[in-house]
């Protein structure tokens, strides 16, 4: 749903400028698509990023290794 309401917005803003798509339902079909890949590919990062801010700032204590 929030892919498809962001291709309308998006058809709003460049349409009136551009013009209206030979295939208007096709163009919002694909950009609707395009941004529900861009979303889970943001979630998919975002997802690493917090991974590997945990392990950076993982404040459990270790033992110590090698000669103390």
């Amino acid at each position: 749903e929030d892919a498809a309401a962001e291709a309308l917005l998006s058809a709003v803003e460049k349409w009136p400028v551009d013009g209206v798509p030979p295939n208007p339902g096709g163009w919002l079909t694909t950009t609707a698509g395009n941004r529900a890949i861009d979303r889970l590919r943001r979630e998919s990062h975002r997802d690493a990023k917090h991974q590997a801010a945990f392990v950076i700032h993982d404040d459990t204590p270790h033992e110590p290794t090698g000669i103390v």
